[in-house]
C-alpha cells in the first residue's frame, strides 16, 4: 500500500556503511500526510486510556484520497479499500462522541433512548462494513496476480476489518467496567492471529525493513493479548509480537510484547489455574491501560485501573514501570 512509508537501507558490499535512499520525488501530498496522522492519532487513542481521537473533524476529510464512505461495487486498489475502511470507523467515532456520556441506571443498564441511539449507530456502521467486505472481495476476485505484497495487504486489511467490527460493537458498551464483554469475540481474535501470522511470514519473504509509519499488525495483536482472556489465543499474540522486530508508528513489536505479557501476568498471577477466559473473573482483570514508552531508557510506563477487591465497587489507579 502506498501509504506505508518505510526506510529502505542500501547494503553495499563496496561500503560498510548503510545509507538511506531518497525518493526521486520526496514531496508528500497533504492528503497522504493527513492519512498518516489519522492513523497515528488512532494508535495513540488505543494505547492511552481516556485519550480520544483528535483528528476527526470533517474539515480534514479528503475525497481525492478516497477518504469517504461512498462505496463502490469493487475497490480499485488496496489503498482505496483501506481509506474507506478508516473513514467508516472515523465517521462512527464522530457520531459516538456527539452523544453525551451515558448515565447508567443503578443496575448498570443504559436508558432505553440511549440504547436505541447506540443500536442505530452500530446498525448503520455495520451495513457499511458489510458493503465494504463485498467490495473488497470483488476486488480480490478480479486481481489475477497477487504477489507477496498484495497477499500481505489482503491479510492486513482483513485484520483491520475484523478489529473495526469488534470495536464498533463494543463502543459505549452497556457495562464499560465489565471486561468480560470481550469474551464473546474469541473467534474474531483467532482470525486476527491467523492473518497476523501470515503477514509475518510474508514479511520474511519480502525481507522488509523494520520501520513503518502505518498501523499493520502490532496494535491489533496488542489488543488481542490484552483483551482476549482465552490463554492460548493471547499467548499466540504475544509470541508473534516477540518474533517481530518491526516498528509501526509508535509501537515496536518486541517492546509491545513485554507490555502485553505484563498485562497477562497481572491478571493471571493470583489465579491457580487458567484454562479459559471463564477462569479469569472480572475482578481480576485490569482496564483503561495507558502506555508511555521511553525507548532511550529501555522502559515503559503503565497506568491502569484494577478492582480494590472481589466485592469492591471501586477501582484503584496503578502505576508501574517496566525495564528491559
Amino acid at each position: 500500500m502506498k501509504i506505508i512509508s518505510e526506510l529502505q537501507l542500501n547494503d553495499s558490499s563496496e561500503s560498510s556503511k548503510s545509507r538511506l535512499t531518497v525518493a526521486s520525488s520526496p514531496y508528500a501530498p497533504l492528503a497522504t500526510l493527513n492519512l498518516i496522522f489519522f492513523r497515528l492519532d488512532e494508535q495513540v487513542s488505543q494505547i492511552a486510556a481516556g485519550r480520544g481521537r483528535h483528528l476527526t473533524s470533517h474539515s480534514l476529510d479528503n475525497t481525492d484520497a478516497s477518504y469517504h464512505q461512498d462505496m463502490p461495487a469493487c475497490f480499485s486498489s488496496f489503498e482505496e479499500a483501506r481509506n474507506v475502511l478508516d473513514y467508516i470507523w472515523t465517521a462512527s467515532v464522530r457520531v459516538f462522541e456527539s452523544i453525551p456520556e451515558p448515565e447508567q441506571e443503578l443496575d448498570g443498564r443504559l436508558s432505553q433512548d440511549l440504547r436505541a441511539s447506540l443500536d442505530m449507530i452500530r446498525s448503520c456502521s455495520g451495513l457499511l462494513l458489510q458493503e465494504w467486505a463485498k467490495a473488497f472481495e470483488a476486488f480480490i476476485r478480479q486481481s489475477t496476480q497477487l504477489d507477496v505484497t498484495a497477499q500481505q495487504a489482503i491479510h492486513t486489511l482483513k485484520i483491520h476489518y475484523i478489529l473495526t467490527t469488534i470495536l464498533l460493537s463494543l463502543h459505549h458498551n452497556i457495562a464499560p467496567a465489565d471486561e468480560t464483554a470481550w469474551d464473546s469475540y474469541f473467534v474474531e481474535f483467532e482470525a486476527i492471529i491467523s492473518h497476523a501470522a501470515a503477514v509475518v511470514d510474508l514479511d520474511r519473504k519480502r525481507r522488509r525493513q523494520a520501520f513503518s509509519l502505518d498501523t499493520e499488525i502490532i496494535l491489533p495483536l496488542y489488543l488481542v493479548a490484552s483483551k482476549c482472556r482465552q490463554p492460548n489465543i493471547r499467548r499466540k499474540a504475544v509470541s508473534i509480537l516477540k518474533s517481530s522486530s518491526k516498528q509501526e508508528g509508535l509501537l515496536h513489536g518486541g517492546i509491545t510484547a513485554r507490555v502485553a505479557q505484563r498485562i497477562i501476568d497481572i491478571e493471571e498471577g493470583c489465579l491457580e489455574t487458567v484454562f479459559s477466559c471463564e477462569d479469569i473473573p472480572n475482578c481480576a482483570r485490569i482496564s483503561d491501560v495507558e502506555i508511555r514508552f521511553d525507548p532511550e531508557e529501555n522502559r515503559a510506563f503503565l497506568r491502569y485501573l484494577r478492582w480494590k477487591s472481589a466485592k469492591s465497587t471501586k477501582r484503584d489507579t496503578v502505576d508501574e514501570c517496566l525495564h528491559w
